[in-house]
């Protein structure tokens, strides 16, 4: 889990937008001070939900570097759709 958010924070210190950039970093900070742990569900035990979860920041973190805006935005999207992420 706090690989996960180190994560999303990198990826919120590379935006352009000062304001975003504060926003987001300010908002995940609030989220690991209040998060106490990630289970799983019946549909999505917790193994699998990791791995699926994992795999879908290592194609963001590819789509990003490559510069593969329209890719990317639709792995955010994806990342974001609750039914995906549960």
């Amino acid at each position: 889990m706090r690989a996960n958010w180190a994560l999303h924070r990198r990826i919120a210190e590379v935006s352009p937008s000062a304001i975003l950039r504060s926003v987001y970093i300010s908002l995940l900070e609030l989220i690991d001070t209040h998060t106490r742990g990630v289970g799983g569900t019946e549909t999505a035990p917790l193994p699998d939900y990791v791995a699926a979860r994992y795999l879908l920041h290592e194609h963001l973190v590819d789509a990003i570097e490559r510069r593969e805006h329209v890719e990317a935005q639709r792995l955010i999207q994806q990342h974001n759709n609750t039914e995906a992420a549960r």
